[in-house]
């Protein structure tokens, strides 16, 4: 799946399922784990997710309601203990745990085996080449506790191209 194709599947899932709240003249939105957990399957698949990912969302989304997914809970525990968590839930693998790790709780993390993130890094190090996932790893190590935020930066350039700027 490219980054443009991911956004907008994102955006269909934040506008079905997702609350409005203000920040400062923008809105935003959070997904609803209450609606999500509602969810059919064929609702999901009509947003253009696959059948493995929808039932992984509703999945998430109940577990989070039940109180087996507690963020504070998340935010207490080591990068370790969040990745067992969360792989024990259906269709959650060590990727998805790892942008959870970077993502959510904002933990220093490089999603090595990302597709994406890969090409990105390689792009910006290698001259285009595609590298491993190791090597993703050696790579960006320097990055230390900016590491998301340097991750974000390569995945723009990967999307928008260099030297593009957006609008404010």
């Amino acid at each position: 799946m490219n980054l443009r194709w991911a956004t907008q599947i994102r955006q269909r899932l934040a506008m079905a399922y997702g609350v409005e709240y203000a920040v400062g003249s923008e809105t935003v939105r959070a997904l609803d784990a209450a609606r999500l957990a509602d969810a059919s399957t064929d609702d999901l698949r009509a947003l253009q997710l696959t059948t493995a990912k929808a039932r992984s969302l509703v999945a998430v989304a109940r577990a989070a309601l039940d109180g087996a997914l507690e963020l504070s809970d998340l935010e207490s525990l080591g990068d370790d203990a969040v990745s067992e968590r969360l792989v024990a839930l259906p269709g959650i693998g060590p990727w998805t745990a790892d942008w959870f790790l970077a993502r959510t709780l904002g933990r220093p993390r490089v999603v090595a085996g990302d597709l994406g993130v890969r090409k990105a890094v390689g792009r910006t190090y290698l001259g285009g080449r595609m590298p491993s996932g190791a090597e993703v790893r050696s790579l960006t190590g320097h990055w230390g506790a900016a590491a998301g935020i340097a991750q974000q930066l390569v995945l723009h350039d990967l999307a928008v191209g260099p030297g593009v700027a957006r609008r404010p």
